[in-house]
């Protein structure tokens, strides 16, 4: 919705349709209270950091005391080059 590349809206939250050009978010549930989300965009690492950490607290399980969102340093990260930086969730 708040993309364009050429005028083109990438998101058109009417129909639905996604159009390529922004990245990707890819989330997967580890467990009940852990999860990863990997980050495949042109944001840098603290900007998705900070989207993920505000979600997984209005989306934390019932009964979580807090949440925990930590750059797993051992995967890929676009600070040094790589194309996507992942991030481990625990709540």
């Amino acid at each position: 919705m708040n993309h364009r590349i050429n005028g083109k809206v990438l998101f058109d939250p009417q129909t639905g349709t996604i159009h390529e050009g922004i990245g990707h978010y890819t989330f997967a549930k580890v467990s009940e209270k852990e999860a990863k989300m990997t980050c495949l965009n042109s944001y840098p690492c603290d900007f998705d950091r900070g989207i993920i950490e505000g979600m997984a607290k209005k989306f934390k399980p019932a009964g979580s005391l807090f949440v925990q969102v930590q750059h797993n340093d051992a995967a890929p990260c676009r600070k040094k080059g790589a194309e996507s930086c992942e991030y481990k969730i625990k709540w």
